[in-house]
């Protein structure tokens, strides 16, 4: 008969994912309520640019805003209904219809007066230029 060694870590181990789990969850990517859209984005650097797309399937342009305030992008709007549906005809309910607001924080300063925006077959594509990085200065300080 043999013995199993017990390992009294692997318990701490498991709250320990279920605890990064629910910090996960709750505060990094929260749960969508129903309803309400947050929109996933790609971003990706090129050529001194930054380009964001933001997929928006139904939306039109007139109905989705852009704004950089600082090193921070947000994009809200909303989807509206093409056709309103009677609740007790619907089969199945996947797509996302209501106001949407998405917010990033950008990895550096753009020019929002040099910004592009192009909106084509349910895509937002943004093209943001990036500003020179900032130079330090250092300041001699004088005895007197």
């Amino acid at each position: 008969m043999s013995m199993m060694r017990r390992d009294p870590f692997s318990e701490l181990t498991s709250l320990r994912d279920a605890l990064d789990r629910l910090f996960d969850e709750s505060f990094i990517r929260p749960a969508r309520r129903p309803g309400a859209v947050a929109p996933p984005m790609d971003i990706y650097q090129e050529q001194g640019n930054l380009v964001v797309k933001v997929p928006l399937p139904g939306a039109k342009p007139e109905d989705i805003e852009v704004s950089i305030t600082g090193d921070r992008l947000t994009v809200h709007g909303e989807i509206r209904h093409e056709k309103e549906v009677k609740e007790q005809s619907v089969i199945c309910r996947e797509c996302s219809y209501g106001a949407f607001s998405r917010s990033v924080t950008l990895p550096g300063r753009v020019d929002s007066a040099r910004a592009d925006a192009t909106y084509k077959d349910g895509m937002l594509a943004l093209t943001l230029p990036l500003l020179g990085e900032e130079k330090r200065k250092t300041i001699k300080i004088q005895a007197k």
